[in-house]
C-alpha cells in the first residue's frame, strides 16, 4: 500500500508537467493491479470465514 501511496503522490506532482516517463507510468499501473488483487483476495478470504457471535451481556 505505501509503494502504491509514494507512487501516486509521485505521479500527481509530474504528470500535470509531462514529466513523468511510460515506464514510471507503467510501474505504476502495476502497483495499483497488485494492490486491487490483493484487495480482492482479502475481502473473498474475509466472506469466506464463519461470522463470529459476540456473547450477550446480561
Amino acid at each position: 500500500m505505501r509503494q502504491a501511496e509514494w507512487l501516486l503522490a509521485d505521479a500527481a506532482h509530474r504528470l500535470p508537467t509531462g514529466s513523468y516517463p511510460v515506464a514510471e507510468q507503467d510501474a505504476l499501473a502495476h502497483a495499483l493491479d497488485q494492490l486491487a488483487h490483493a484487495i480482492r483476495l482479502r475481502r473473498s478470504a474475509a466472506a469466506e470465514q464463519p461470522a463470529v457471535e459476540l456473547p450477550v451481556s446480561g
